[in-house]
């Protein structure tokens, strides 16, 4: 071989297989090495165009979830009707994988961070929902159907957490329904606080 061509080796490529580059071919890849700013990180890697963004796999994965959190929450609807139906198709794989996650050392971790979170963030919905079950294993209170459908798996909603013997007794669907409608009026009150009030202001769903 003259000296106007060289090997480009790579550590698992076949000998018998190489990567010839012209000396012409070499001057242009040269050239074409940019010296570029990540866009996450800040750390300054080389690329061979200027277009390139990201240094690495992992500041990749970061822009894909702020990608994936913006679209869900413009498309809120969209995302919830997609879960429910994937939800509804693979239900049983669906819980014998969680049922099985949760049996995993890292499971139970997540649970149990999960469970300080909650206790953290929300104390009064915790003491109401144990004293609830408390009642409930004593015969003190008996859960009933869907206050809404009839269905007969319900959970147990306070409409007031000081109260905790006062409990509606909702199923998943509804219960989600229920504090949606919640949601959406706290919303219109966050947005109509400087106008007028209204002469019969709704503070809850009319359920």
């Amino acid at each position: 071989m003259n000296g106007s061509q060289e090997y480009l080796m790579c550590d698992d490529a076949p000998i018998v297989n190489p990567i010839i580059l012209t000396e012409k071919k070499r001057r242009r890849l040269k050239k074409s090495i940019f010296y570029v700013v990540c866009s996450i990180c800040g750390k300054e890697f080389t690329a061979n165009h200027n277009q390139s963004r990201y240094c690495s796999d992992e500041c990749r994965l970061v822009v894909y979830h702020r990608s994936q959190d913006k679209y869900k929450s413009s498309h809120k609807e969209e995302v919830l009707e997609y879960q429910r139906n994937n939800y509804e198709r693979d239900k049983e794989k669906i819980i014998a994988r969680t049922t099985a996650y949760h049996k995993t050392e890292r499971g139970r971790e997540a649970q149990k961070i999960g469970d300080k979170h909650n206790k953290e963030k929300f104390p009064e919905a915790i003491k109401a929902r144990s004293i609830v079950g408390k009642l409930i294993r004593t015969g003190k209170i008996e859960k009933q159907p869907c206050e809404k459908c009839g269905n007969e798996k319900v959970h147990g909603h306070h409409d007031d957490y000081s109260k905790p013997e006062e409990v509606r007794w909702l199923c998943c669907r509804c219960h989600a329904a229920y504090h949606k409608e919640l949601r959406k009026i706290l919303r219109m009150e966050n947005r109509n606080k400087s106008a007028p009030a209204a002469p019969n202001p709704v503070t809850e769903p009319d359920w």
